[in-house]
């Protein structure tokens, strides 16, 4: 590939990439909207419950909210609104989505990066362990660990969390958002269940990296294996290394919900759970909306920067 390609070629990606993200989010505000609607239950219903209201009312609740319309016709007003930027107003309390969203997003976005640096914390150094010494105890043992966090439901360490730091030690709150000792848990949890991913791809790579020609000329100019694994492999093993990385960030950033409710914490989580049991249907399809859209964009990023590292394979 000459340098006078690659910008158009570049480009064309950039635009192909694009076009795939929006066709994606298009693709993901018509999947939430459908099972929304799909939810068992009216919204009309749910608001005048506790207050008794006889049908007449519930009847002109609906109309007021627009629901007595076709879904085909609600979808299409609520997806023009969207491209306005306007997610709707919560049906519960009458503000507007978007700024419930923007007060919860801060609390998820914390707990996602400090449950995100854990993860690569824990999940490199598992598999740099793994991949120096391969096939033998050692190995099989950080494996073991890196698995642990994907066949463990985080529910249930959590729970064993909070008995251990909680109940017994009494070392660290249980609940709440107040200060750094009520992240430590949530993120601890969290980010466990993203290191296994990363461990097992960084071995994987690694090993494959060490199994080039050039592992054999660096090591017969007298260069020793940790220098090898940290000066060639590492170096070689960085694009699927990073493309993993970056698909766990964006679990993180909708895997919040259990640990948001496990320990109590505000967040982005919190508001869909409580959204879902109060059948709040804007908030809903506005939080499930942007956490697609933060999916994507963080993707989309990866992509990018996996492409500027590698314009060889990466714009193809």
């Amino acid at each position: 590939m000459s340098t006078t390609q690659l910008p158009a070629s570049s480009f064309q990606y950039l635009r192909r990439r694009l076009l795939i993200a929006a066709l994606t989010l298009l693709g993901v505000a018509t999947v939430v909207f459908v099972l929304v609607h799909l939810l068992p239950g009216d919204p009309a219903e749910t608001l005048l419950a506790r207050s008794g209201a006889p049908p007449e009312a519930v009847k002109a609740l609906r109309i007021e909210l627009g629901l007595d319309h076709p879904l085909p016709v609600q979808y299409a007003g609520w997806l023009a609104a969207v491209g306005r930027g306007d997610l709707g107003r919560s049906l519960f309390n009458g503000r507007p989505v978007t700024a419930l969203i923007r007060e919860q997003f801060p609390f998820t976005l914390q707990l996602a990066l400090a449950a995100f640096a854990w993860a690569l914390l824990l999940g490199l150094t598992l598999g740099l362990i793994s991949a120096r010494w391969p096939r033998g105890l050692i190995d099989r043992l950080a494996m073991l660990l890196a698995i642990g966090g994907v066949t463990v439901p985080v529910f249930w360490s959590g729970l064993l969390l909070i008995w251990l730091f909680s109940v017994r030690l009494g070392w660290l709150p249980s609940a709440g958002a107040n200060g750094w000792r009520t992240l430590v848990m949530p993120a601890l949890v969290l980010g466990y269940s993203s290191a296994g991913p990363i461990a097992r791809l960084t071995r994987a790579a690694l090993l494959e990296a060490l199994a080039q020609p050039y592992v054999t000329v660096a090591l017969a100019k007298g260069l020793n294996d940790r220098q090898v694994l940290f000066r060639h492999a590492a170096r070689n093993a960085l694009i699927p290394v990073l493309t993993i990385t970056g698909l766990q960030l964006s679990f993180l950033l909708g895997g919040a919900v259990v640990t948001e409710t496990l320990f109590s914490r505000p967040g982005l989580g919190r508001l869909l759970v409580d959204a879902i049991l109060w059948r709040d249907l804007p908030v809903v399809q506005g939080v499930a909306l942007v956490t697609a859209g933060v999916y994507v964009v963080t993707n989309l990023v990866i992509d990018l920067v996996i492409s500027w590292l590698n314009p060889q394979v990466g714009w193809q």
